[in-house]
């Protein structure tokens, strides 16, 4: 924590005021809007051959596609 900041995004059911955690006090809260992308629909997608162009970044898809990844 003292080396390397960790950022907590809040998300439906998990947030500051209902967290328990003794790191609280030591991460950076950040507020952005909720995007419902599940790694399970990524990996459906690939799997189907469909594109997951803009649901990951263009360095996450070639790498992805690199490695074949989710296709044994």
């Amino acid at each position: 924590f003292k080396k390397i900041p960790v950022l907590v995004f809040e998300r439906p059911g998990f947030s500051k005021e209902n967290s328990e955690s003794p790191y609280l006090s030591l991460v950076q809260w950040v507020s952005a809007p909720l995007i419902q992308i599940s790694s399970t629909e990524i990996r459906n997608r690939i799997v189907k051959g469909r594109s997951i162009r803009y649901w990951v970044s263009e360095k996450v898809e070639t790498y992805i596609q690199e490695k074949r990844m989710y296709l044994q």
